[in-house]
């Protein structure tokens, strides 16, 4: 029970916390920046918390720049590139994998 109590008791006080701070910070954001901004800074939140090992850390570094590289693309399709991206360089990391572990495993040996 303790742990419960204790579990709900930090997500408690992290949300109280930073809705205090998105409160106090409101007021010196510029109001042309609109809601997209808002959504731009709850994706990162929630991508910041996929980013668990270095595949995925590798698949957003690679969407960044390639979104950043086609930036200037119509529509914008540079979301495309680089989700494409990220997906193509995730894949080849994942089919590389096995190969490394078998690597390792055998340097054991």
């Amino acid at each position: 029970m303790a742990l419960l109590w204790g579990g709900a008791a930090v997500n408690w006080l992290a949300w109280q916390g930073f809705s205090v701070l998105g409160i106090v910070l409101a007021h010196h954001i510029p109001t042309e920046w609109g809601l997209g901004f808002a959504g731009t800074l709850a994706l990162m939140g929630l991508t910041g918390t996929l980013l668990v090992d270095r595949a995925t850390w590798v698949a957003g570094a690679v969407a960044a720049c390639a979104a950043l590289a086609a930036y200037a693309l119509p529509l914008k399709l540079n979301i495309l590139v680089a989700i494409a991206a990220a997906v193509a360089i995730g894949l080849v990391m994942d089919h590389l994998a096995p190969a490394s572990r078998m690597l390792a495993q055998r340097k054991e040996l």
